[in-house]
């Protein structure tokens, strides 16, 4: 089943996905959700994806890994569209002509993922605007402490050179 079928959702880019899990598991050689129990089975059809394909078998080609991965895509929009497309896309990697199907930008699977878990992107967000805050506002003191120590630096030597001026012309004094 696709994901949207748990909602009550089914459309002709459903069964792209069960064409797609066919295609995954024909290619892998095992299912492509390890889970077997209901409950947690659903929960990762419809927050994740399998693994990559050529995680499990490199010597698979990565346009026939990327084709599968869009067939199986969570979202449904982001599968094929008619199973017409799906098919002139395999057609076109066995003619070894470039498929039409391209792999996710990792902007994009950023996005998805962050859809997927609000919370932990949310949080993860947080988290980093406040390392981001932390280092900008530890730079800054850092800076401003080493111009003030480069100030104190200067006029320490002044005083000095003053100093020594002044026992210079004590000493010429005290000759005199």
């Amino acid at each position: 089943m696709a994901p949207e079928q748990f909602n009550g959702e089914s459309n002709t880019r459903s069964d792209i996905y069960s064409l797609g899990l066919t295609l995954y598991e024909l290619l892998a050689l095992r299912p492509a959700f390890e889970e077997s129990r209901h409950g947690p089975l659903i929960s990762q059809k419809t927050s994740s994806m399998p693994p990559g394909l050529r995680s499990i078998n490199e010597d698979i080609p990565r346009d026939l890994e990327t084709i599968t991965q869009k067939a199986c895509a969570t979202n449904s929009a982001d599968r094929y569209a008619t199973a017409g497309d799906l098919a002139n896309d395999l057609r076109r990697f066995l003619d070894d002509r470039p498929v039409l199907a391209r792999r996710a930008t990792v902007a994009e699977q950023f996005v998805r993922w962050a859809r997927r878990n609000p919370m932990v992107a949310s949080l993860s967000g947080a988290t980093v605007t406040l390392l981001a805050t932390v280092a900008i506002v530890f730079a800054v003191g850092q800076y401003r402490t080493q111009t003030a120590l480069d100030i104190v630096e200067v006029q320490k030597s002044a005083l000095e050179t003053q100093k020594s001026e002044l026992e210079v012309r004590q000493t010429q004094l005290d000759q005199s």
